[in-house]
């Protein structure tokens, strides 16, 4: 008996690590692609989940709900700059133009964003 409980909690974790990977594996491929790109992390220090979402320069994109006040870092890569708003629609408070790594939000964007705005530098 507790060597089937033993085994059952192994393998439980096996499959634990292995979905973590798949979703890591994710945001590591964007990372090494040459494109312009962003990844969202839920929490600072590029911790926690990551979202790449696929903007077009200059045009603002919404946060889905998931996303929405959940922001906590952020990478910037291939020579873009982008904006983020406390409202949807590029509205609210607005960070100046932002460019590579961004391992902190600070008040009042930490856990407060909701859109963003990208443009090429």
């Amino acid at each position: 008996m507790r060597f089937s409980a033993k085994i059952a909690s192994l393998m439980m974790a096996l499959a634990t690590c292995s979905v973590m990977s798949a979703l890591g594996s994710v945001v590591v491929a964007r990372e090494a692609a040459d494109d312009p790109f962003i990844i969202l992390y839920h929490e600072p220090g590029f911790g926690g989940d990551g979202f790449s979402p696929t903007l077009s320069e200059g045009v603002n994109y919404n946060l889905p709900n998931e996303w929405v006040d959940k922001v906590g870092s952020v990478n910037i890569e291939g020579g873009l700059e982008c904006t983020f708003f406390t409202e949807r629609d590029a509205h609210g408070l607005s960070t100046p133009p932002l460019e590579g790594p961004v391992p902190v939000f600070f008040r009042p964007f930490r856990n407060n964003i909701k859109s963003v705005t990208c443009n090429y530098f």
